[in-house]
Parts: structure tokens; sequence; C-alpha cells
């Protein structure tokens, strides 16, 4: 007998109570709701509850693949009821699977056409999944259902985000729409006057701008005003106009603004006289727009760009300033600049003492691309023990994480790492600095360690941005919804968030877990994009460059995270995928050699190492050849560990705990 919404509502109650008990942590009661919805031989309108209070009371314990392993089940069983619907997607957005919640949303939408806020979520939800085309489709629906000014700022943002990421002809509709909500916040008027702009009515947008009620309306922001108006300027090739636009803003509101001072040197008929007008004292906009001048004109900016540095040396902000202007015809003149990072940068010389934290850190990039010439360690350890002087500055400890790398110091690495506090994003952005470390050291509990903390981050960031998306549109915030979605993105499809989920699948392997929580975990190989389409942004401002040394202070973490889910996959798979071994990077060449010829390379991995006695165990091969490498492996790097220089040479005996569980993990396999 099929049950009515109000007799399916109890069942609902028990979700949200499952819920409930988990927040308080009553593990007992929640368990008893599930254990009582499965003695009953049928489910209310054959609706998938035991699924559903399952995977609440997963994501409650904060096991998100087993969480995620019940919605897979529940969305095979297409439940088409709106009330099941709704505490579904509810749990599944929980997971942080917005992509998967779209045609969830759709068959929603179809069930409650006339639902402003059930149409409302899902075009949050299309928006913040990339899926433009159907947010802009649906918003049209809202507008039909409730012609009011939400509504109208809805669709107009839907038709901007399409245009912005799919098709451009959609900011014609989009500045439609914005003009029937008439806006009276920033953010939309912003978006109405690009729209108008990039649908070739930069005319009408200036218009608009200048009026009387936009003035206004944004009387309290008079810097977003002139910037609204100087884009539209811009639109209609008005550069004089620009120039004195530039030149009002640079006088009644921030006289160092960079960006206004290259629209004056560019534009402005009489830039010189407005450059002179308000270079009063040292001010750093002028003086950079004096230099500009002198460049475009066709003049010397030397002596102009030596006396700006030698006025600021050693501050933060120079080196960005300046570097731009050095080239080779100026180099030698140059290098009469007293500032160490861009002495260093021009000359390729360190000069003077270390003073602070910026210094040693100039020092120790310096150091390293002498290494980087010669191959010689001793370069290594001079930057270790310069860093080491300031080692409570957060640039210098991230520098001796990095430098920690080339000598294996995983224990100084999670010891550090966690002195350095690294927050929200940084966990992934700054991943890179020493994943491949820990990785192929295997230091088993600080990969388990980072793997867990990298995931709590993004799981905890998963409910702050459902409940930021809805503020956005409550308070018409749109441009920050947009950035919202894109940090979303970067932190939900991160590369190195990848890796790490990779990371924690393999160590369950490694340690044997139940096949079932393997079986949930596996689920990152097969519901991930190409690697190469992942995020891959790196927070280069903890660690700023001053040398040419990127590579190897950011490593690019490409071959590794191909790699390790490239073993992975092949330990997994019942038989030998012989494209999947061919494909493997030359990082892990040794693995990909023992599975086509049984050799064991004396130079692997610990992890490389670990991945053919899974492999080997799994597919009856002979283990001794590998146990005889580890054991020499286990020699020579007990060896290293004594020899290890300052300041990583404090934690030689956790280090050996550390070599001692890795070893032993690996021969158990035998």
């Amino acid at each position: 007998m099929s049950l009515s919404e109000q007799q399916l509502r109890p069942y609902i109650r028990r979700f949200e109570d499952i819920r409930e008990y988990c927040k308080n942590n009553n593990i007992k009661e929640a368990k008893k709701i599930i254990a009582e919805q499965e003695k009953k031989k049928t489910q209310p309108n054959n609706l998938p509850f035991v699924e559903l209070y399952k995977g609440a009371f997963a994501l409650g314990q904060k096991n998100v693949e087993e969480a995620l392993a019940y919605c897979e089940k529940i969305e095979e069983k297409k439940p088409n009821d709106a009330l099941f619907l709704e505490s579904f997607i509810k749990l599944y957005r929980s997971t942080g699977a917005e992509e998967e919640c779209v045609p969830i949303y759709k068959r929603l939408v179809a069930l409650c056409q006339k639902n402003v806020e059930a149409l409302t979520q899902a075009i949050i939800c299309m928006l913040i999944s990339g899926y433009f085309n159907d947010a802009q489709e649906t918003s049209m629906q809202l507008t039909r259902l409730a012609q009011v000014e939400t509504s109208f700022l809805i669709c107009a943002t839907c038709c901007y985000f399409r245009a912005l990421h799919e098709k451009p002809q959609f900011y014609a509709f989009a500045a439609k729409f914005f003009e029937k909500a008439q806006p009276k916040q920033y953010d939309a008027i912003y978006m109405y006057v690009e729209s108008m702009i990039k649908s070739n009515q930069a005319e009408k947008a200036l218009a608009y701008v200048q009026s009387a009620d936009v003035q206004k309306i944004l009387s309290y922001d008079k810097m977003g005003l002139i910037r609204l108006e100087i884009s539209c300027l811009q639109a209609l090739g008005k550069t004089e106009e620009i120039g004195k636009l530039a030149e009002k803003f640079l006088r009644t509101i921030n006289a160092e603004s960079i960006d206004e001072w290259r629209l004056v040197v560019e534009h402005h008929p009489n830039a010189l006289q407005v450059i002179q007008d308000l270079n009063k004292g040292k001010r750093r906009g002028p003086k950079l727009a004096e230099i500009d001048y002198q460049i475009k004109n066709g003049s010397d900016a030397s002596d102009l760009i030596i006396d700006y540095a030698n006025s600021r040396q050693n501050v933060g902000y120079l080196f960005g300033d300046l570097r731009k202007y050095v080239n080779d015809q100026n180099r030698q003149k140059l290098s009469a600049i007293n500032d160490q990072a861009l002495h260093e940068y021009i000359t390729g010389e360190f000069i003077g003492e270390v003073t602070n934290s910026r210094s040693a850190v100039i020092k120790a990039e310096h150091l390293l691309k002498e290494y980087s010439k010669t191959n010689d360690r001793k370069y290594l350890v001079e930057a270790a023990s310069t860093c080491a002087l300031f080692d409570e500055a957060p640039e210098c400890r991230l520098m001796l994480i990095r430098l920690a790398t080339f000598f294996g110091a995983t224990s100084f690495i999670g010891e550090n790492q966690t002195k350095l506090k690294l927050e929200a994003i940084q966990f992934l952005s700054l991943g890179h600095v020493f994943a491949e470390g820990i990785i192929n050291q295997l230091d088993i509990d600080e990969m388990k360690r980072i793997s867990n903390l990298t995931e709590q981050f993004c799981f905890n960031s998963i409910t702050g941005f459902n409940q930021f998306y809805q503020r956005c549109i409550d308070d018409r915030h749109f441009i920050t919804l947009l950035q919202a979605t894109n940090i979303r993105k970067e932190i939900m499809q991160h590369r190195i968030r990848y890796l790490y989920k990779v990371v924690d699948l393999w160590t369950s392997i490694l340690e044997n877990e139940k096949t079932e929580i393997v079986k949930n975990k596996m689920r990152v190989l097969t519901q991930t994009k190409s690697i190469e389409e992942l995020v891959n942004k790196t927070d280069e401002t903890a660690l700023p460059l001053y040398t040419d040394v990127q590579k190897l202070i950011y490593p690019d973490t490409l071959d590794l995270v191909k790699g390790v889910s490239l073993l992975t996959q092949i330990i997994l798979a019942e038989n030998v995928d012989e494209k999947l071994v061919n494909d493997i990077p030359v990082l892990y060449k040794d693995f990909a050699d023992f599975v086509k010829e049984g050799k064991v390379s004396e130079e692997s991995s610990l992890f490389s190492l670990a991945s053919m006695m899974m492999f080997a165990k799994k597919h009856q091969k002979n283990v001794d050849q590998i146990i005889a490498v580890v054991d020499k492996y286990n020699e020579r790097k007990l060896k290293e560990i004594d020899e290890r220089p300052s300041p990583f040479n404090k934690t030689v005996e956790e280090q050996k705990k550390r070599l001692e569980k890795a070893i032993n993990t690996i021969k158990a396999f035998k």
C-alpha cells in the first residue's frame, strides 16, 4: 500500500534523528533506528530508507567513503518521491558530491515544478557543479513561477555564468534580466555592467553607471564606482577620459593604486605632471609610474630603478615591484642595487649578512641554485643551517621542510609541518613540497596522518560551503558566489587531494584492511577525471621565489600522482593490464620492470618495494629478491640517518623507528 506524504514524514524525521544523534555522539540511539528499520519486511513505498539511514550514520562517523557507497546504492534504485529525494540530496551534498546531485535535483524539480525553494536549491547545486546550461534553464523556470526581483537576479546570474564559461551570447540575456531586476547591490550592478559591455552595449552601460540612481546606490563605494566607469570607457576606447578618470581616482581615493597609475601613464595627456603633483615624499605608486613613464618614452630608467631600490632595500614588496624591469641591457648597471634579493637575481651573487628570515631564505635559495648546478650536497647542508637560524619564521620552517626531503628526514617533516600550522587550502597548495618525500620513504604514520588531515579539511569545507552559497544568494553577493565556486573546485578537485586519497587506499591494502573498506576507498580511482585535468594550484606566497629554483622548492607532482595511482590500480587488478604498466612514469620505472621482467632495482624507494611485494603476493611471485633489496636499503638508510646533518639530526631516533616500521610492514607480506 502506498503511503501518503503525511505518513512518510515520520520516516524522514528518523533520518534527521540519526544525524542529530551522531552529532551528539549518541551512537546507540542512531543504531537502534537503523536496526528497527532493517527488521521491516518492506520499506515504505519501496523507498530505500535503510540505505538512507546507514548513509547518514556513516557520514555522522565521518566515514565519507562509506556514506558515498550508500548514496550510490540509493541512486541505483532511482527513487522518485519528492520528500525522500529532499533528504537524499541533503545526505549526498553533505559528502561533497555536488555533481552527482544534479540529476537527482532534476527529478525533484520535475516533481515540484511550483516549489520555489526546490528550484533555488537545484540552481545553486548546478552552478557550483559547473552545470551552467542546466542552471540557466532551471532559472528560467523560476522566473515563470515567481516574477520577482530575486528570481530575475538568480536568472540573470545564471545567464552571466553561462556566458562567462560557455556561450558569450548569453551576456545579452543576462543584461535583459538584470534590467528587469533593477539591482541595488554592487555585485549585481557589476555583472549587469559587464553583461552590457560584453554584448556590445557599452554606451548604455556607461549611461547606466553615470545615472543618478547608480551614483546614489554606490555612493558608499567610490572606488568600485570609478572602476566600473573606467571599464565602460575602455570598452568604448575613450583613452583620454580613462586617463583623467584614473587621475581622479588617485587624487581622491588612493594615490598609491598601481592599477590606476598604469592607466595614467598609458592614457593621460599630461602623465608626468600628475606624477610630479602626487609624488610626495616616498610614495610607491608615483615612483613606479615615473619608471614606467620613462620606459614608455624610450628613456633609460636605470637610475630611477636604482634609486627606488636603494631607498627601500630589503622590504618585502620590492622584489616584485622591480624584477620585471631587469633585462640584459640594464643588468650590469642595475648591479649597483643593494637589496639582497634583487642583487642575487641580477648578478647571481649573495651579498651582505644573514640578519633575518628574509635574508636567510634568499641565501638558501642561492645555495639551492648552486646545488642544482653541481649536485654537491654541501650546499644543501649550508642552506639548512642558514634557515635554522630563524626556524621560528614560517618561510624558514617551510624551506627546512623542503630541504628535509633531500635527506629523507620525514620525522622532521612531520614535526615541523605541525609547528607550521598549515591552514585550510594550504594542506593542498603546499602538499607537494613534502609529498614525494614521505611517500617514497614509506613513512606510514606520516602518510596516514596527512591523508587524514587533508580529507578532514575537505570534509569540513563541504558544510561551510553549502551554508555559504545560500548566504550569497540571500545577500545578493553573486561575485562572491562565483569566487566561492572556484575555490570549492580548487579544493575538491585538487591534485594533492586525489594523491592523498589514493595513498589512503594504498595503505589500506598494505595494512590488510577489510575488503569492504578497501572497496569503498577504490571509488577514487574510478570517479576521478584525468589527473592532468585536476587542479594544481600552488601557494608560492608561503615561500617567495627570489631565484630560479622553482622546480627544487615547488616540484611538479604529475609523475608522482600518476605513478602512485597506476601502481595502486595494478596492485588491485586481478590480471595485469599491460597498458597501465606501460603508462607508469619514469619515477616508478623500477616497479614496471618488476612486473614485466621480475627485476628488482637496488635503487628502488621503499614505496616501490612495498608495491612490488603487494603485487608479488597477489600474483604468487617469488619475493626473496625483494626482501634482499629491502635489507640492503635498511642497512644503507640507517647509516645515512646517523650521518644526517643539523638540524635534521634532532629526530634521528624517531626516524629509525619509522624506518623499522616500514621494513617490518613490507616483510610481513612474505
